[in-house]
């Protein structure tokens, strides 16, 4: 195979011999250290590939500019980088370094692996459904509160809205993304962002403010919540007029068990700036003083041990039993502390006792099914971190679907083979590091009991 290296230019900045004159490509090795291994995502100022640090051995995203790009595009590109240099939240990616690879300017940041929070809510609008309320409301807290970590760094974000937005495979973390257009507070006034989630006076071009992010975090919520756009129009100069009108859409005209926030999102979307929140804290707490009779309860953790803790939710004695045991083989090296629950209420009050590390959740239950179980699980204090198998005995897109704002990849199908159930579990194991790499194969025969 042809070495990545193999032909020698000179860089066009700074007049140094370089191994490649091209834009990076897989099999790369940018600044001595990351290993290109597939492009993640293309737009028109540049890419995103994914790469191997090959020192620290982990995965990073890599975002890279054209060569070609103005200094428009190249002070928009520093921008973003210094933008989430300075944010220092779980909902915002970390930012690792910054280069130039033969006149391509790139930085590198935690690498995010999801679907769009649009994609998800498009996903529940083809089946006549939304984000379960629970989950809608813990993702909006969560949302608010990394752009309330931006501001507070003294950065605008410009552009929120759903597209923006990553929903973590594996956790469900929502991840605030694509910082392009941020500006610094105080900075001068630029007519740019996404016309469904401009605030009113970005359309006059006055300068942006914290009450202009405000605004487009009310769309968001807007349509997070009801899976309908707040300002629905096709034709640029219809839309601006819908935003400067007078009128402001409620939740409840979508969904009326949404009516005890439609005064929140009437002041978030309030046309004058100085009639909205003025900060995303003080939006955040008036939406979670709204919601909090919607609001899953609190878990009540108990003292800390260092066992894993397993928990099983299923209505099936038998398949729960089978669960429980492929837990006890798949952590047979390891203390483990693996608790059946037989219906969705039991699972949310052992939840509520102690948070559990692995959630082997049946999704066909009497009550509520798994998929609404684990939105409550997620809005609770640590329910982002509990990684999830789902069993059922329909496993397929239109079982998948509810759970895409969950953070759920791993499925079971009933009935099932068990050495595969037990391969799954120690496969889940060891991406979370509670298991070794490299194990002995495990099979029934290994059954401590």
């Amino acid at each position: 195979m042809a070495h990545a290296f193999e032909r020698s230019v000179h860089c066009p900045e700074c007049g140094l011999p370089n191994q490649r004159g091209g834009a990076p490509e897989v099999g790369d090795l940018l600044d001595g250290r990351y290993s290109v291994v597939r492009l993640v995502g293309e737009g028109a100022m540049g890419r995103v590939l994914a790469a191997r640090d090959v020192h620290l051995e982990r995965t990073v995203a890599v975002k890279v500019l054209r060569a070609h790009a103005g200094p428009r595009s190249r002070r928009m590109f520093e921008r973003e980088a210094r933008a989430l240099a300075s944010v220092n939240h779980p909902g915002v990616p970390t930012i690792f370094s910054f280069g130039v690879h033969h006149a391509h300017p790139f930085f590198t940041m935690e690498l995010v692996a999801g679907e769009s929070l649009s994609q998800i809510i498009g996903m529940h609008a083809m089946h006549g459904a939304v984000i379960p309320l629970h989950r809608g409301l813990s993702l909006f807290d969560r949302i608010a509160s990394a752009l309330s970590a931006a501001h507070a760094a003294g950065v605008l974000h410009r552009d929120v809205k759903p597209e923006n937005v990553l929903i973590e495979g594996e956790t469900g973390r929502p991840v605030l993304v694509d910082f392009g257009i941020a500006a610094e507070l105080g900075g001068g006034a630029e007519t740019v962002g996404t016309p469904a989630f401009m605030a009113p006076e970005i359309w006059l071009n006055a300068p942006p403010t914290i009450a202009s992010d405000v605004y487009a975090l009310g769309c968001l919520a807007f349509e997070l919540l009801t899976g309908q756009p707040a300002f629905d129009e096709i034709e640029l100069p219809r839309l601006a007029q819908r935003h400067q009108g007078e009128e402001r859409p409620r939740p409840s005209d979508f969904a009326p068990q949404l009516r005890h926030l439609d005064s929140v999102i009437e002041r978030a979307l309030a046309v004058r700036p100085e009639d909205r929140f003025q900060t995303c804290a003080a939006m955040r707490a008036a939406f979670n003083l709204a919601a909090s009779e919607e609001r899953a309860p609190s878990s009540s953790i108990l003292p800390p041990s260092d066992a894993l803790r397993v928990l099983v939710i299923d209505d099936d004695p038998v398949f729960g039993r089978i669960a429980r045991r492929a837990a006890k083989v798949a952590f047979a090296d390891s203390k483990v502390d693996i608790t059946r629950a037989k219906d969705a209420e039991e699972g949310l009050r052992e939840a509520q006792r102690w948070m559990p590390q692995l959630l082997l959740l049946d999704y066909n239950m009497p009550g509520l099914n798994g998929a609404e179980m684990l939105s409550r699980v997620r809005a609770m204090p640590g329910g982002e971190a509990v990684s999830v198998i789902v069993m059922s005995g329909e496993i397929d897109e239109e079982q998948r679907w509810r759970f895409s704002s969950l953070g759920v990849r791993d499925y079971v199908e009933k009935p099932t083979d068990f050495d595969r159930f037990v391969r799954t579990i120690v496969r889940k194991g060891q991406a979370r590091g509670w298991l070794p790499r490299v194990i002995a194969e495990r099979s029934t025969e290994d059954d401590p009991t």
